[in-house]
């Protein structure tokens, strides 16, 4: 990458490592000392409001669901490139 897209290409590189260490320690960290595995349960045992767990429900849902179209069009086009499959208009 570095090699392609210059100095750029190095923030690449080491962006993967400082995202990873910022939700170590940001949220990670938070919920093993709460004894929580998901954040619905950090914020229901802070809170302890139901409204606010359908809401964390709702976003995770709602987040899951724009990763799963983008998956579903990736999978899409690696198919119709595979098998030759050709859709449109015939010219």
């Amino acid at each position: 990458m570095i090699a392609l897209q210059g100095f750029d290409g190095f923030f690449y590189s080491i962006g993967f490592l400082i995202a990873y260490l910022v939700v170590l320690f940001l949220v990670a960290e938070p919920l093993r000392n709460l004894g929580k595995y998901t954040l619905a349960d950090m914020i229901n045992s802070r809170f302890d409001a139901r409204k606010v767990r359908g809401v964390a429900a709702i976003s995770t849902i709602t987040i899951v669901l724009f990763y799963m179209i983008a998956q579903m069009v990736g999978a899409g086009a690696l198919i119709q490139l595979l098998f030759d499959i050709r859709i449109g208009l015939p010219y």
